[in-house]
């Protein structure tokens, strides 16, 4: 059965209709002439390692690498990552 995505736009300020709490979420950008989907969280000034302190919208990579947006690949819109059970 599939279910119909219910994107959210992301707000310019941090604040309660987008989840900045790293939750893992879907991520869209329309980045030039493609049309991007991610699975992405965000990440406030927290963190260890190369990633201590860096702030926006990072996307898994690999099962275990992270990779910050740049300003170009800035999502535009968020949606609930519906996980299969």
């Amino acid at each position: 059965m599939s279910k119909i995505i219910n994107w959210q736009p992301i707000p310019d300020e941090v604040d309660s209709t987008a989840p900045f709490d790293g939750k893992e979420v879907l991520l869209y950008a329309n980045c030039e002439d493609a049309a991007l989907v991610w699975v992405g969280f965000w990440k406030g000034t927290v963190g260890a390692g190369d990633n201590a302190g860096k702030t926006g919208w990072w996307v898994r990579k690999s099962c275990s690498v992270d990779h910050q947006l740049s300003r170009s690949e800035m999502p535009a819109h968020w949606a609930v990552l519906n996980r299969p059970v």
